[in-house]
């Protein structure tokens, strides 16, 4: 872990964490049930899977900035 984050990825991460909040959201929605259990399918299921990868890439970004 560096000592100092430069502007650039200063700047780099809090576009990152500004996002992260509607990007959450979506990963939660997508999952999301009505009533009682349902296993996640078809479209719901690929709508939170392309949701959980733009977390996911989010989130290695995050981490690859902090950690060089």
């Amino acid at each position: 872990m560096r000592d100092v984050i430069p502007v650039d990825d200063a700047e780099r991460l809090r576009r990152l964490f500004r996002d992260l909040p509607a990007l959450l959201w979506e990963a939660a929605n997508a999952i999301r049930t009505d009533e009682g259990d349902h296993s996640l399918q078809g479209e719901q299921l690929s709508r939170f899977r392309r949701a959980e990868a733009k977390v996911s890439t989010v989130f290695a970004n995050i981490r690859h900035i902090v950690d060089q």
